[in-house]
C-alpha cells in the first residue's frame, strides 16, 4: 500500500478510497481487453463511465424526456441528410444540364456560316 510512501492522510484517503477502485476497475477492463493502443482505450472507458455514472443520477422522468428529445434530434438529422442529399441530387443534375447547354453552345459556334 501507500505505508512507505510520505503522502499526507488526507491524500492516502484520497487515493484509497476515490482513485483506486477507477483505477482498479479501468486496468481489469484494459488487461482484460489488451488494445493495441492503451491510452485512448483509457480515455473511451474513463468517459463510458462518467456517462454510466451521471444517468445514474437522473430520474425516470429525467430520462424519459432525454430519450425523446434524443428521437426527436435523430429524426431532424435524419430529414437534414436526406435534403441534403435531394439538393446534392438537384445540384448535380442541374450541373450535369449546364454542361450540355454549354457543349451545345460551343458546338453552334463552332459550325461554319
Amino acid at each position: 500500500g501507500l505505508d512507505g510512501v510520505r503522502v499526507s492522510e488526507d491524500k492516502k484517503k484520497y487515493i484509497v478510497e476515490l482513485l483506486n477502485p477507477v483505477l482498479e476497475e479501468m486496468v481489469a477492463e484494459c488487461i482484460h481487453r489488451m488494445p493495441e493502443d492503451p491510452v485512448p482505450f483509457m480515455l473511451d472507458w474513463l468517459e463510458a463511465k462518467k456517462v454510466n455514472d451521471e444517468d445514474k443520477l437522473l430520474s425516470a422522468q429525467e430520462k424519459m424526456v432525454l430519450e425523446a428529445d434524443s428521437k426527436s434530434l435523430e429524426e431532424r438529422i435524419s430529414n437534414a441528410k436526406k435534403q441534403m442529399q435531394e439538393a446534392a441530387k438537384h445540384a448535380a443534375e442541374d450541373h450535369s444540364e449546364d454542361e450540355e447547354e454549354e457543349e451545345e453552345e460551343d458546338d453552334e459556334e463552332d459550325e461554319p456560316n
